[in-house]
């Protein structure tokens, strides 16, 4: 620990230890920008959630950890694993994506007189974008070497009866635990267990894959995810908040047709997403991603937009997919709304596999951050003149951007009620 004497202080590439180890949705929408804005730059900032006060010359030990990041390669074996899991995405992507290397010049961390940390990512897209899920799983085990807090040596146990209780209820389940876990060991042995206890979906079991590639090579099963807030924020920056989901939505499936169809709704809010989908869109989707929010207000919202006789969905080919903050209880919960209301379900879930505070029980100071990096502005001139968004949510307390965006965008959405009668 810094100042201190600790069991082990992990390099950057000790943490990250291939291209691959980052979220799939960040390939689904690097390879949109480098297809159809190639030219744009992004502005993304860090944001702790919880105004967390870290110890002096943090900020210079992540600096550090980011140099090394310029040593991850990437293993051919896993390249080739991906390249043929995700064939929709054309090969000239995958050319390049293997060729990959970090540009930690791209990154700056500070901390202010108090030790708040802040932190930025500036430059092209399509190297920037990488960044994302690697520094906040950095920040997360750095912060946890820093004060020696280890797991309990029984943590196993806690993961097997959550998932235990999914198997009886039948859950589907995508593991979506990088960006903030506890360590990457054990984020290894969670997706270990989960495949190996939960049991693949092909076989009648609950796991149906992770969301990073490097570890869905174990499992052999696909990575699993779509799209993220940024791909709708960046086209708000550039088309306009009135336009911005039409935009995205069309942009994404120019790109991707049929393939990764899973609308994430919340960026502006779920209610303005509805009132700016057509019925047409809506039976293109397979499957709609709920993130912020009340859940069951949201999923009653979901439904009665798609089986609104204008609209006109059938459930029973639609799958909701709640996200946010799981554990197997209120997926559980969900679940049996969801399925009350004739759809399929699914879960992502993330840091209650590998950064539950029950792993820690014998620790009572531990927490697990809560740490995001959002885009703030985005260039389509490499970054001669900056465009502005922002992201709102179905939780105030999530919204991201300058106050003043923040504020046009909530005006705007106030113009677009939710199309249909709703009681909640």
């Amino acid at each position: 620990m810094l100042g201190g004497i600790m069991t082990h202080r992990s390099s950057g590439n000790e943490i990250i230890r291939d291209i691959l180890e980052n979220d799939v949705y960040d390939d689904s929408m690097c390879n949109g920008f480098r297809t159809l804005y190639p030219k744009a730059w992004g502005h993304y900032e860090f944001n702790d959630r919880d105004d967390t006060i870290y110890p002096p010359g943090y900020a210079g030990l992540l600096t550090e950890k980011v140099q090394d990041l310029k040593l991850v390669g990437s293993d051919p074996d896993k390249m080739k694993f991906f390249r043929n899991a995700w064939s929709f995405v054309p090969k000239c992507y995958f050319d390049w994506r293997e060729t990959f290397k970090y540009n930690p010049e791209l990154v700056k961390f500070r901390q202010d007189n108090e030790g708040h940390l802040h932190g930025t990512v500036i430059g092209p897209i399509e190297k920037g974008i990488f960044f994302e899920t690697p520094l906040l799983a950095i920040n997360s085990q750095t912060f946890n070497e820093e004060n020696n807090w280890l797991p309990d040596d029984n943590w196993h146990e806690v993961l097997y009866q959550s998932i235990d209780r999914m198997k009886e209820a039948r859950l589907q389940v995508a593991e979506f635990a990088m960006r903030r876990r506890a360590y990457n060991w054990m984020h290894d042995e969670a997706t270990s267990i989960l495949y190996k206890r939960g049991g693949s979906f092909k076989n009648g079991g609950i796991y149906v894959g992770a969301s990073v590639p490097y570890h869905s090579y174990f499992s052999g099963l696909a990575p699993k995810g779509t799209v993220a807030h940024q791909w709708p924020m960046f086209h708000a920056a550039v088309f306009g908040i009135e336009w911005a989901n039409q935009t995205a939505n069309a942009a994404w499936r120019a790109v991707y047709g049929d393939n990764v169809a899973t609308a994430l709704m919340d960026t502006f809010t779920d209610e303005f997403f509805w009132a700016t989908l057509t019925p047409e869109l809506a039976h293109l989707f397979k499957s709609f991603r709920f993130d912020s929010g009340n859940m069951i207000r949201q999923l009653n919202l979901a439904n009665c937009f798609l089986t609104h006789p204008s609209v006109g969905v059938d459930p029973t080919a639609v799958t909701l997919m709640p996200t946010d903050s799981l554990d197997e209880h209120e997926a559980i919960r969900l679940s049996k709304h969801i399925r009350n209301l004739g759809y399929k379900d699914a879960f992502g879930i993330g840091g209650h596999f590998t950064n539950n505070k029950d792993f820690f029980k014998k620790t009572p100071a531990y927490r697990p951050l809560r740490t995001v990096i959002k885009l703030v502005a985005v260039s389509l001139n490499e970054g001669e003149t900056w465009l502005k968004t922002a992201k709102l949510s179905n939780t105030p307390g999530k919204y991201t951007g300058e106050t003043n965006k923040i504020a046009e965008y909530l005006r705007h959405i106030q113009k677009h009620p939710f199309p249909f009668p709703f009681s909640g």
